[in-house]
C-alpha cells in the first residue's frame, strides 16, 4: 500500500481555472522531474519527499484554512532552484512566501532549526489539529500571521 494513499482524492491532473473548496489541492509532478531532481542533488532527494513527489505530487496543505499562511509543497523543478547540490537540507514547504520548512535526508521536518515532525505524514497529522501548531510566539512568527 502507498504511504500517501489517503491523499489521492486531492490530486489534480487536469490544470484548474478556479480552486476547489477542498481539504488539500495538489498536482502531479512527472517522472522526468522527479528523477532530474533526485540525480541533482549529491545525496539524492531524502526518500520521504521523493516518494511524496511519485504518489502525491506537490501544491497546497489545507489552502481555505489560513488566508495568511500559502502551505505549499513546491515543486521539485523549484526545490532545485531554491537548493544547492550539497543541501543537506531542503526547502520543500513554503509557509509564506520565501519562508520555508525544511526536510533532510531522515525524512524529520523542521522549522527555524527546530525538529518538528519526524516525517510529512507526522507533519500533515500535525497541521490537522492545529494548522499553526510550529509557531511558538516570537515576534518573526507572529508577523507571518500578520
Amino acid at each position: 500500500m502507498k504511504k500517501f494513499q489517503y491523499l489521492q482524492s486531492y490530486v489534480h491532473n487536469k490544470p484548474l481555472t478556479s480552486f476547489p473548496a477542498a481539504l488539500h489541492v495538489f498536482f502531479p509532478a512527472s517522472s522526468q522531474e522527479i528523477k532530474q531532481c533526485e540525480q541533482y542533488f549529491t545525496g539524492g532527494l531524502p526518500k520521504e519527499l521523493a516518494v511524496f513527489y511519485k504518489e502525491v505530487g506537490f501544491g497546497f496543505v489545507y489552502p481555505e484554512a489560513s488566508q495568511r499562511l500559502f502551505n505549499r509543497i513546491i515543486s521539485p523543478s523549484e526545490l532545485m532552484e531554491l537548493s544547492s547540490r550539497e543541501a543537506t537540507m531542503l526547502p520543500f514547504l513554503e509557509v509564506k512566501e520565501d519562508i520555508y520548512m525544511f526536510i533532510d535526508h531522515t525524512g524529520s521536518i523542521y522549522w527555524q532549526h527546530e525538529r518538528v515532525a519526524t516525517d510529512i505524514k507526522d507533519l500533515l497529522a500535525k497541521m490537522e489539529q492545529r494548522l499553526t501548531f510550529f509557531l511558538r510566539g516570537s515576534s518573526f512568527t507572529l508577523s507571518l500571521l500578520a
